[in-house]
C-alpha cells in the first residue's frame, strides 16, 4: 500500500478527475478540493466541474481516465446542455 505521502501528491487539490458512481456505470468530472486521513484511507472532497455541491469520497473512486502521462489533465473542459 502506498504511503499517506505518496497518495497526497497523487491527488493534489485543484487537480481534475473523473468519480466513478453506481459500480462503474457513471463517471462525472470533478475537481479535488481537499483531503483528509481516516482509518487508515485517503478520503477526498471533490466538486463537480459543471454543476454545485461537493462530498467526500474515497480516493480509490477516483479514476485515472483524465490523466496523461502521470499529471492530471487540467484542460477538461464540460459543455452543460441546456434545458
Amino acid at each position: 500500500m502506498a504511503r499517506l505521502s505518496e497518495l497526497l501528491a497523487q491527488y493534489p487539490v485543484g487537480s481534475k478527475w473523473f468519480a466513478t458512481m453506481q459500480d462503474g456505470d457513471i463517471q462525472i468530472p470533478v475537481v479535488v478540493r481537499d483531503l483528509r486521513q481516516t482509518f487508515g484511507r485517503l478520503d477526498v472532497l471533490i466538486a463537480p466541474v459543471g454543476g454545485t455541491g461537493e462530498t467526500w469520497v474515497e480516493a480509490t473512486k477516483l479514476g485515472p481516465s483524465m490523466k496523461k502521462e502521470g499529471s492530471a489533465d487540467e484542460s477538461l473542459e464540460v459543455e452543460i446542455p441546456s434545458i
